[in-house]
């Protein structure tokens, strides 16, 4: 198996695993008064209980290789979007550490954006690089 395909089929592990993290074990609370500041208001993440904090361990260790891997290879083949992919994986990264706000209003719209993030990742892994 290609390394490609390697990293395709860990990706779809990590969607899996985020699919639960975030939709069984994480909650969101809308902060009070933010749809002055924000037409949709924010939103922050609830304290996780201790299967939500393990399950949050492993899914970051998981991610963390994966990303550095699908980096690594990236920048080997000189793919110019390397930085859009560094923000991408950051984008996924703040959901997994939930360690900041979101404008989310529901852990659904958050896995949904999170999903696009990792499709985007995907796409850049498998799309040809030009020279």
């Amino acid at each position: 198996m290609n390394n490609v395909q390697s990293l395709l089929e860990r990706y779809q592990t990590v969607e899996d695993e985020l699919r639960i993290f975030l939709l069984e074990y994480s909650e969101l609370s809308y902060m009070e008064g933010s749809v002055e500041v924000v037409d949709t208001g924010a939103y922050t993440w609830s304290k996780l209980k201790q299967r939500g904090r393990k399950a949050q361990c492993k899914l970051y260790s998981v991610y963390i290789m994966l990303v550095e891997e699908a980096a690594e290879m990236l920048a080997s083949s000189g793919h110019s979007a390397t930085e859009r992919f560094n923000q991408s994986c950051e984008e996924v990264l703040s959901h997994i550490k939930q360690d900041s706000m979101s404008w989310d209003s529901s852990p659904q719209l958050s896995f949904d954006r999170v999903r696009g993030e990792l499709e985007f990742q995907k796409h850049l892994l498998t799309k040809p690089v030009h020279v």
